[in-house]
């Protein structure tokens, strides 16, 4: 049995991403109890608090393309607070993970795709994560890419080990809504179109326009928790890998979404991923940019992080 028990640390100061009411100041709010992060001992995953307020969910009109009008209109949203991942899940949390979910072969197959796969002769043209199954049910990340985010995950993958995590700790665990994931990678630059604010993104920095070439050799990620965070302490929020988010995807859905805490459309077909990645151009890596893929999509460059439930207080 892992033994998951939640490390609380201050912190020094945190932008939030929080906004006053319509028809007040812009300028994100400081929250009001002192933020904190929380650590699970055996993983080493932590989170960062976002306090409840209001956001700009969207693009500028002019920072878009045609292509890209799924983006608008720029609206309000209020979300209360929550908890969510300073990074992406690693290769290394993903084994723990199916190490005690103890999934069948089918079933794990579904969920990712581990470099054992291309050595066994199968899934010759996919790009996989580093991951190895060393005996029936055993798995291990290569020593080399321990901190670098899970790839090749379908959104059912991710939704498994949020569950998984739901039972281990008591508190609910689940993929961020696009709301709560573009909230927290704004930082509280609520009018900036990148994390880190309105400078386009440099190769010396940022993870993207990189190619993969053979699947021999191993994803051009970063690890993890590398790079310079934004405001809210969120590393690599928008570039890496893509992030899978739990709301179905809809075109026209900003022109529907209710303006307190929006889960998406009732239904779809594709889910929503957010936050560019290592092979995307420069313009997918702005905040509002939005993906979408079937939610058993497997691809090199989409892993995702996860968001924690904040416990309501006892009575």
């Amino acid at each position: 049995m892992i033994r998951l028990t939640p490390l609380i640390t201050a912190l020094a100061l945190l932008a939030a991403c929080a906004t006053p009411p319509p028809g007040t100041s812009d300028n994100p709010v400081t929250p009001a109890d002192p933020p904190h992060t929380f650590s699970v001992d055996d993983l080493g995953m932590e989170s960062v608090t976002i306090p409840a307020g209001w956001f700009w969910m969207g693009s500028f009109g002019d920072e878009v393309s045609e292509a890209d009008r799924d983006e608008l209109p720029r609206h309000r949203v209020w979300l209360d607070a929550y908890e969510i991942g300073v990074t992406e899940v690693t290769n290394a949390q993903f084994a723990a993970f199916l190490n005690d979910a103890r999934p069948t072969p089918e079933e794990r197959l579904s969920w990712v795709i581990i470099r054992t796969d291309l050595e066994r002769g199968g899934y010759q043209r996919t790009y996989p994560t580093e991951i190895r199954e060393v005996a029936p049910g055993v798995f291990v990340a290569d020593p080399q890419r321990v901190d670098h985010p899970v790839t090749s995950v379908s959104w059912h993958g991710a939704v498994a080990m949020a569950r998984w995590l739901t039972e281990r700790t008591g508190r609910v665990h689940r993929l961020p809504t696009e709301a709560e994931w573009e909230c927290a990678a704004r930082g509280g630059l609520s009018g900036a179109p990148y994390p880190w604010g309105i400078a386009p993104p440099d190769q010396s920095e940022h993870v993207f326009g990189r190619g993969w070439g053979l699947n021999s050799n191993m994803a051009p990620t970063e690890p993890a928790g590398s790079g310079v965070p934004n405001e809210l302490g969120l590393h690599r929020v928008a570039d890496n890998v893509w992030e899978w988010t739990g709301d179905w995807y809809q075109a026209d859905w900003y022109s529907l979404s209710p303006d307190r805490n929006p889960t998406g459309p009732e239904e779809g077909t594709e889910r929503v991923l957010r936050g560019g990645s290592w092979d995307t151009p420069a313009e997918k890596l702005r905040v509002a940019d939005r993906r979408r893929l079937p939610p058993d999509a497997i691809h090199a460059n989409a892993g995702f992080r996860l968001v924690r439930e904040i416990a309501a207080p006892q009575r």
